[in-house]
């Protein structure tokens, strides 16, 4: 008998989905940063806020592989849960009593499904990911979906400073 490597999954997808909101957070207050006029302090928060996401992402990956996905991406929700927690502490939101309660609902089941959820794991070897990894349906998605989102995001950058820029000379015509 192989052992169990079905808790050692929900650990790290647990902690890969607390990185990734950690991260979400981060990126968060960057924009609020830069909107009051630090940009670099902005920057270091979002640059740090992608890498943690995207170091969150990879154990989340790491997890799959040793876990049930229909155990694991139920175990997601504690994003909401950390979500809570995190914008209350960094980013001084209120916690209203009806967030608490939900929190301690999604706290719930997610016990009930680490307790009765699927716990067998269904292997994908290397070569069986690399396949799926270079079917067309799949790539073609990464072709659209990468290009589209760094094409808006360029966008986004350059309307909020065309924004800015008019605020300062409007803010210079009216000061006259």
């Amino acid at each position: 008998d192989e052992p169990s490597t079905w808790p050692l999954g929900c650990m790290l997808y647990i902690v890969g989905s607390l990185v990734i909101n950690f991260g979400q957070i981060l990126i968060r207050l960057s924009h609020l940063a830069e909107a009051s006029g630090k940009s670099r302090r902005g920057y270091l928060l979002w640059s740090l806020g992608a890498g943690l996401f995207a170091g969150g992402d990879a154990v989340n990956v790491v997890g799959l592989n040793l876990a049930a996905q229909s155990l694991l991406e139920a175990l997601g929700s504690v994003q909401f849960v950390s979500n809570l927690l995190l914008s209350a502490w960094l980013l001084r939101e209120e916690l209203c009593r009806r967030h608490i309660l939900s929190t301690l609902l999604i706290i719930a089941g997610n016990i009930l499904i680490v307790a009765f959820g699927d716990h067998h794991t269904l292997k994908i070897t290397l070569p069986r990911l690399i396949d799926m990894a270079t079917a067309p349906h799949f790539v073609t998605y990464v072709a659209i979906v990468y290009p589209t989102a760094l094409v808006l995001g360029i966008l986004e950058h350059v309307v909020r400073r065309r924004i800015a820029a008019r605020s300062v000379l409007r803010t210079i015509a009216l000061g006259s």
